[in-house]
């Protein structure tokens, strides 16, 4: 557990600049028809929030039990890109 939320700042910062990545991407690809595809974009990028929400909650002193549900977020994520990826070829 991190004392006096030291370093906490700055995952959130990262969750934050995250968010606003992916809104940005999902922008140019619905407007300018580039880009990765939506569906890929949000897997990945889903996954990598889950893990540094898991992380957060991790350094904030959080159970076993409510780590694992960001966890299993980012598996499941990662289990649908490696498919839709399967599937293309």
């Amino acid at each position: 557990m991190v004392h006096g939320g030291q370093g906490l700042w700055l995952i959130d910062w990262v969750l934050i600049a995250t968010a606003v990545e992916t809104i940005a991407l999902i922008a140019i690809r619905r407007f300018a028809r580039r880009g990765v595809p939506t569906r890929e974009l949000v897997a990945f990028l889903g996954a990598g929030l889950s893990l540094l929400i898991a992380v957060r909650l991790a350094m904030g002193g959080a159970s076993i039990a409510v780590l694992a549900t960001p966890m299993l977020a980012a598996l499941a994520l990662h289990i649908w890109l490696l498919t839709q990826r399967w599937q293309r070829r």
